[in-house]
């Protein structure tokens, strides 16, 4: 049993410890012996938020009055219409959404002995780190660990470094990703410094590389057809689904082709304006795409080999630029999915824009 509490009410925060002894199967039922006792609690404990929440509500109300804002007497379904789209695209993305946005890395520069104020060791991280060690090893689960830090504070690249001679002592697989070259720092972060993260097309390749870790283990089952995991399927579909949907926001060239990368697309380019390629980070976003590129130019178009039923439903013609857009484009951008074979998207840009 795992409990996590998120509160600012400093009693919660006293009475973790003896949740700890709970989750361990040594809670002392002896406070709550008393039902009166615990009933009594049970009610003034919903009193309380009751009017906590009330409070804050009678406050937010009586600010907007003395601002001559009227407020309505009770909420609609127009007032949560936001967080019911939050909540849908939650469900694809599981909680997160993929980062947009190319920065090149700013590396972060670690203090050395001599350079004075060094970080200090943290212990209690170690420590847990054991314990989850500990943990996993009585249930028989086993365990992986992996650092995607690429840039972090000198704390935690303290630690960080420590963390092999920890997994060795334990016989712990250990995989450092900041040892590895597969995440390409002119493509695929969306921040640097201490706090990096990576971008739509780092995150598809830390999910590949993490993939073929847990193929490697051979822990993994191949579900696709069990009716029992259906709902994984569905899950697929709507994540592709999203995809696209992102793709179609982007209105910058850079963050485009930083979508682009994905192994569900077929990609094809009609450059009418050779320098637009000519400036080094476009043309590392347009190498970062690999053999997903299939053409580079209108009259290739017609050569690739795209198969009948891909044909029949994604004729490009049913998709084209009106001739203004056309005329008046530096570069054309056609993308396909592998997947039903249909079209994503047409995109027309003019100096790294993207045309009305």
């Amino acid at each position: 049993i795992v409990i996590v509490i998120i509160d600012e009410h400093p009693y919660i925060a006293e009475n973790a410890p003896g949740l700890l002894h709970f989750c361990k199967g040594e809670i002392d039922l002896q406070p709550f012996a008393d039902g009166c006792y615990l009933i009594a609690a049970t009610v003034l404990f919903a009193v309380q938020i009751y009017c906590d929440f009330a409070g804050y509500s009678t406050i937010a109300m009586g600010a907007g009055s003395m601002g001559c804002t009227r407020s309505r007497a009770s909420l609609g379904k127009e007032d949560f219409a936001g967080e019911r789209a939050i909540e849908e695209r939650s469900r694809v993305w599981k909680g997160a959404e993929p980062l947009s946005g190319v920065v090149e890395r700013r590396e972060h520069k670690y203090k050395k002995k001599g350079d004075g104020g060094l970080p200090v060791y943290d212990e209690q991280s170690r420590q847990y780190l054991e314990k989850m060690i500990d943990l996993c090893d009585d249930r028989g689960i086993r365990l992986i660990l992996v650092n995607t830090g690429f840039d972090c504070s000198d704390e935690a690249k303290l630690f960080h470094d420590s963390v092999v001679d920890i997994a060795a002592d334990n016989g712990v697989p250990y995989y450092d990703f900041t040892k590895e070259n597969f995440i390409d720092f002119g493509t695929d972060l969306n921040s640097t410094g201490h706090n990096t993260h990576v971008n739509f097309s780092g995150a598809e390749k830390m999910s590949k590389r993490v993939g073929s870790i847990l193929a490697e283990a051979g822990s993994l089952q191949d579900h696709r057809g069990d009716a029992a995991y259906e709902q994984w399927r569905a899950d697929c579909e709507a994540f592709i689904a999203g995809k696209h949907e992102y793709l179609k926001e982007q209105e910058d060239l850079e963050n485009y082709l930083m979508f682009l990368y994905d192994d569900d697309y077929r990609v094809m380019f009609d450059i009418r304006e050779d320098s637009l390629l000519e400036e080094e980070k476009l043309k590392r976003l347009v190498e970062n795409l690999g053999e997903r590129v299939e053409a580079w130019s209108a009259d290739e178009w017609d050569e690739v080999d795209w198969g009948a039923e891909a044909l029949d439903s994604m004729a490009l013609e049913s998709e084209a630029l009106d001739p203004e857009t056309e005329d008046t484009a530096d570069l054309i951008i056609a993308v396909y999915s592998k997947h039903d074979g249909k079209v994503v998207d047409v995109r027309s840009f003019k100096n790294l824009s993207v045309v009305p």
